[in-house]
């Protein structure tokens, strides 16, 4: 049996839809959080929806196990769903079918009923978030819900909602240049993006809302001499985030397409101990999760993603100087 666990951490970068507020300047994200566990001294303050609701398939969210470390505020975050039991079987393949019940899952001491729960650790500073990536925990969308909440909830009631997005590594402007740029680029759109910021998720989001019960919409872009590379990687970063294109492929002029976008984001694949059942050592995942802020804020090959102060300063477009 294993005794470690694989795990990805990401960078995700902070956005906020803040439209026609030409005056808006967000806070650095450390200093939100911060304010908000001074404020929430329970889980239950820090909780949303305010108020568990029984066996719901709404995604109920808390942060706790907060902590402090060369200026940046790490925590644990928190997803679960009440009252979801998934089915359960006695593993006896001998037979021609076997018996799936839904039993609720009981504390074998208290006897109270136990919630299945999802968390990840999480390191934030500036206008960035370093996240334990978790698959089946609501995804960044109930994330970016969840911290738009509680910062209007104990910041600013008028805040704007919060948004994140992944950041395309060199590599994709080098895959980019290796196939002779981009020739088409493909969005497709699932659901309605909210008004923001995000230029193609908004435009997009306008048109699939002209014909009603549209479930599907996609949209391409084409040009034989070749489209503008800072605005493909742009519709890029939007497909991987929550304002609304649910995917982007990309189409190079010399015949290869780029799919698998997943490959060309900020990431970093650890391997830290099984604590039991295939859950990491919390410890472990946040030490992980420091020494990657040191790699990206680290110069190499002439270039770095993020600043001590956890500000993006690696951009496409200076890719190349």
């Amino acid at each position: 049996m294993s005794d470690s666990i694989n795990r990805t951490l990401r960078l995700k970068s902070i956005h906020y839809a803040s439209g026609r507020r030409k005056d808006f300047e967000a806070s650095p994200i450390e200093v939100m959080l911060t304010t908000i566990f001074g404020k929430a001294g329970s889980v239950l303050e820090r909780h949303h929806p305010p108020t568990p609701i029984l066996e719901s398939d709404e995604w109920h969210c808390f942060a706790h196990r907060k902590g402090r470390r060369n200026g940046a505020f790490e925590f644990e975050y928190c997803t679960y769903r009440p009252g979801n039991i998934p089915q359960q079987m006695t593993l006896d393949l001998g037979t021609e079918d076997i018996a799936l019940e839904a039993r609720p899952i009981v504390d074998p001491v208290t006897g109270e009923l136990l919630e299945l729960v999802s968390a990840v650790q999480i390191l934030a500073i500036g206008q960035i978030l370093l996240v334990e990536s978790v698959k089946g925990n609501g995804g960044v969308q109930v994330l970016s819900r969840y911290l738009t909440q509680m910062i209007r909830r104990y910041v600013d009631k008028t805040h704007p909602r919060l948004y994140l997005t992944d950041i395309g590594t060199h590599s994709l402007r080098e895959a980019l240049v290796r196939g002779g740029g981009a020739v088409s680029v493909v969005a497709n759109m699932v659901h309605v993006a909210r008004p923001n910021k995000a230029i193609f998720g908004s435009r997009l989001s306008t048109a699939r809302q002209g014909i009603r019960n549209t479930e599907l919409f996609r949209a391409e872009w084409r040009s034989k001499g070749g489209l503008n590379d800072d605005d493909v990687l742009k519709a890029f970063e939007e497909s991987e985030s929550e304002v609304g294109i649910q995917d982007a492929i990309i189409y190079l002029k010399n015949g290869n397409r780029l799919k698998d976008l997943d490959h060309y984001v900020v990431k970093k694949a650890v391997k830290v101990r099984d604590i039991g059942h295939r859950n990491p050592a919390r410890g472990e995942v946040r030490y992980e999760l420091r020494q990657y802020r040191e790699e990206l804020s680290s110069v190499q090959d002439g270039h770095r993603v993020i600043n001590e102060h956890g500000m993006i300063v690696m951009r496409h477009r200076e890719v190349d100087e």
